[in-house]
């Protein structure tokens, strides 16, 4: 992403404002060869990373090593090379300078890079605001399988849990995946589509076993009246009571059932399609004036047990853990 060469052959060149005060102190160079003239004390602040790096004592022959952008009217300062692009590295810096605006992000390549050099460095803040973005970006809630493969090329795993959340809105297959699937490898793949079944279990549970429901101001719901008028089932729901389910209600449950298998998703148990047939299936006058508003009200609810549920389910991510090195070095 964004890829660069250090010490290439274009000559170093500023960046520009903000990164262009006078009386900074230390030179971070991209790996376009664009220099931001910072202050060491916002760096070190901003991440441990820096703090440890700035604490290392120089070799004096590096010290002495001449910097090729240093003029007359520059005065010269210690050089670090990172290997972010000029982009990437300005975004990351306005997160940690105070009074700076937030990033505006054109692509979720910008996103995870950021993320990925956010934690490369150690800067919490920067992390927690382009994780931030990334849970509130359009590319999440539009492409979250192609989200959910670049976080996990970067190993950026709450971002891999959040995205594998969002997947669960639509089936996982190949056909639904499209491209994207391109852009995982096997491991990652395998993870979500476990996950996504987990998941699809869990949530098809919760419209099959109905312990979870409970009284509606104190009364039984209007789809399980106490007495009888149009066929029912007998069910048993919390604190172990048995109502009579009305068949309406009961092939509302029976179809999101179904497709919460496919998309564990709350918001599913709410859509037209699956209230719609109950809404059409009703003749017996007396449950007529009731159906509506109990079915939605109910829907509501059951939506939001079968969140609950899910956040119940764990995804297991096996990221590697590497030691964090300090491979940078500063040059004069």
């Amino acid at each position: 992403m964004f890829a660069g060469t250090l010490h290439n052959d274009q000559k170093p060149r500023d960046y520009g404002a903000p990164f262009d005060d006078s009386d900074a102190d230390v030179v971070l160079r991209s790996s376009d060869n664009a220099d931001f003239r910072v202050y060491k004390v916002i760096l070190a602040k901003s991440s441990p990373f820096f703090s440890d790096l700035f604490s290392i004592p120089q070799p004096e022959e590096e010290k002495a090593s001449p910097d090729p952008a240093h003029t007359e009217s520059t005065p010269q300062l210690p050089v670090i090379d990172v290997s972010e692009h000029s982009r990437i590295l300005a975004m990351l810096l306005s997160m940690c300078y105070p009074l700076a605006d937030e990033p505006t992000f054109s692509s979720l390549q910008e996103l995870c890079s950021v993320l990925a050099a956010a934690k490369k460095y150690d800067m919490d803040r920067a992390y927690k605001t382009a994780s931030r973005a990334f849970a509130q970006s359009s590319f999440l809630a539009n492409r979250p399988a192609r989200a959910y493969a670049s976080v996990c090329r970067l190993e950026l795993e709450p971002e891999a849990r959040n995205a594998a959340r969002a997947c669960l809105r639509q089936a996982i297959s190949l056909e639904s995946l499209g491209e994207d699937i391109a852009f995982m490898d096997g491991p990652a793949l395998h993870k979500l589509w476990r996950y996504h079944r987990m998941c699809g279990e869990e949530a098809s549970s919760v419209a099959k076993n109905f312990t979870w429901i409970t009284r509606r101001n104190g009364e039984a719901w209007a789809w399980a009246p106490p007495s009888g008028c149009c066929v029912a089932t007998a069910i048993v729901v919390a604190n172990n009571e048995t109502w009579q389910a009305r068949g309406w209600w009961t092939s509302y449950m029976a179809r999101a059932a179904v497709a919460l298998k496919d998309r564990p998703w709350g918001e599913v148990v709410k859509a037209r399609e699956l209230l719609l047939p109950s809404f059409q299936m009703l003749t017996c006058g007396r449950c007529s004036p009731l159906l509506v508003e109990s079915l939605l009200a109910f829907s509501q609810v059951f939506a939001e047990e079968v969140e609950r549920r899910i956040n119940l389910v764990r995804m297991t991510l096996m990221f590697r853990v590497g030691n964090r090195e300090l491979r940078h070095k500063i040059h004069a």
